[in-house]
């Protein structure tokens, strides 16, 4: 995942989500959601151990219940949480994974590094569109994450 744009569009504020304040895996506080999307639902979290804040995205409940989605979902962890030790020293733009795992309600959840920023449609939506500067800049930073993760 590129460390440019990472956070999508704020959720309507009039939306009450159950969500907030639960604590998964007596290690991490759902603070306030970033995101929904076709999978799952992002949260800024407060991690206990180490004490950091984070995001977590946790997915659907019929994707959780899905074995095959979830074995799926654990080989990429794996693969991204190897992936993001390595660029680490390389200094390559990949967000750091810190665990993966099932919540106390049956529901898949991933812990990352939180980048703050705007997503690519926001910029695109208030800015227009990309300098070729910007573009190139852009395309140079999913490359190099693209040719890290081969």
């Amino acid at each position: 995942m590129a460390k440019e744009t990472v956070i999508g569009k704020e959720p309507a504020a009039t939306i009450t989500d159950t969500s907030i304040g639960q604590v998964l895996r007596a290690n991490y506080r759902l603070v306030r959601k970033l995101a929904t999307g076709n999978m799952g639902d992002v949260y800024v979290a407060q991690q206990f151990r180490p004490e950091q804040i984070i995001a977590v995205k946790v997915f659907l409940p019929a994707l959780s219940r899905n074995s095959k989605f979830a074995e799926h979902l654990c080989m990429l962890m794996q693969a991204v949480r190897s992936l993001s030790k390595m660029v680490t020293r390389i200094a390559c733009p990949i967000v750091s994974v810190y665990d993966y795992d099932i919540d106390e309600h049956g529901e898949l959840f991933v812990a990352m590094e939180l980048v703050q920023g705007r997503s690519l449609a926001d910029v695109l939506r208030t800015d227009g569109p990309l300098s070729i500067q910007r573009a190139l800049h852009l395309t140079t930073l999913i490359a190099d994450a693209l040719g890290a993760a081969h």
